[in-house]
C-alpha cells in the first residue's frame, strides 16, 4: 500500500506539495504550517491540516515540564542601621519620687510640726516640775539642820540658799523652764517649824506665776515635799488666802 500524500493549498487554489503526513507533521511542528492551514489529497477535499492531524500525541520520550516557580526575592544586602539608644526611665522615676517626696514632706510637717510643738511644751513642764521639786528638797535639807526650821526668808526660791544647790539646782541656773515667769514662796511659812503643820500636802510652799496656755495650768510645790500640776483656778484662790488648798 503506497504512503499517502498531501498538498498544501495556498492562495488562489494554489498547490504546495506533495508531503507525506509525516511531512506535515514536522513543518507544522516547526511553525511553518498551522492548524488552519488547508490541505488536501489529490483528488480529495480540503480540510484544515489540525483536523487532519488529529490532537497531538504525547512525547513520552520528553522531559516533563517542571512547573514555573516564582524567582526567590532578591536578599537584601544593605547595612543594618544603628539602633536608636532606649531613653532611660531613671530621670522620670526619680522626677515622681522627687514631686511625690516634696507633697509627703507638706504632709509630714503638717503632721508632725504640732505633735513637735506638744512634746517640746511637755519636755518644759517635765523641767518645771522638777524644779518645784528641788525647791522641796532643798527647805527640806535646810530645816534638817535647823531643828525643823524653816528659811527665815520665803518669799521667793533664792530664800534656800546653798541648800538648792545641794538639791540639784544652783540658786544661779534656777530659771524658769518656760522664762516667762518666776517662782515664789509662801512667805507665811518663813521661820515655822515644818513639822507644825497637820496637813502638810495641803500647804503649798513654792507655786509658779506662769499658766501653762494649753491646759491652764501652774506648777506647785507642798510641804510635805511632794510637786505637781494644779489648775490655776485653785492656784490664785489658794495664794490669795493663806496659802492652803480648799479640798
Amino acid at each position: 500500500m503506497s504512503e499517502q500524500k498531501f498538498f498544501v493549498v495556498g492562495p488562489e487554489d494554489s498547490r504546495e506539495g506533495p508531503f507525506s503526513l509525516e511531512e506535515l507533521r514536522e513543518r507544522w511542528t516547526l511553525g511553518e504550517l498551522t492548524d488552519l492551514t488547508m490541505v488536501m489529497e489529490a483528488e480529495g477535499t480540503a480540510i484544515p491540516l489540525g483536523e487532519l492531524l488529529g490532537p497531538p500525541t504525547p512525547d513520552v520520550t520528553a522531559p516533563p515540564k517542571l512547573e514555573e516557580q516564582p524567582a526567590p526575592e532578591p536578599m537584601w544586602t544593605g547595612t543594618v542601621p544603628a539602633s536608636t539608644p532606649k531613653k532611660s526611665p531613671l530621670p522620670v522615676i526619680l522626677a515622681i519620687v522627687a514631686i511625690l517626696g516634696c507633697g509627703c514632706l507638706g504632709l509630714f510637717g503638717a503632721i508632725l510640726f504640732p505633735v513637735f510643738a506638744w512634746a517640746r511644751i511637755q519636755a518644759q513642764k517635765t523641767v518645771n516640775l522638777k524644779q518645784m521639786k528641788d525647791l522641796s528638797m532643798a527647805v527640806t535639807l535646810y530645816s534638817a539642820d535647823f531643828n525643823d526650821r524653816m528659811p527665815p526668808a520665803m518669799q521667793s526660791a533664792e530664800a534656800t540658799g546653798p541648800y538648792l544647790s545641794a538639791a540639784g539646782h544652783p540658786v544661779a541656773n534656777l530659771t524658769p523652764a518656760h522664762k516667762k515667769g518666776k517662782f515664789l514662796g509662801n512667805e507665811s511659812l518663813a521661820g515655822k517649824n515644818r513639822l507644825s503643820e497637820s496637813n502638810p500636802q495641803q500647804v503649798i510652799m513654792f507655786y509658779d506665776t506662769y499658766d501653762w496656755d494649753n491646759d491652764k495650768a501652774q506648777a506647785v510645790a507642798f510641804l510635805d515635799g511632794s510637786a505637781k500640776y494644779l489648775p490655776s483656778a485653785r492656784v490664785s484662790e489658794a495664794t490669795s488666802k493663806d496659802f492652803r488648798l480648799i479640798p
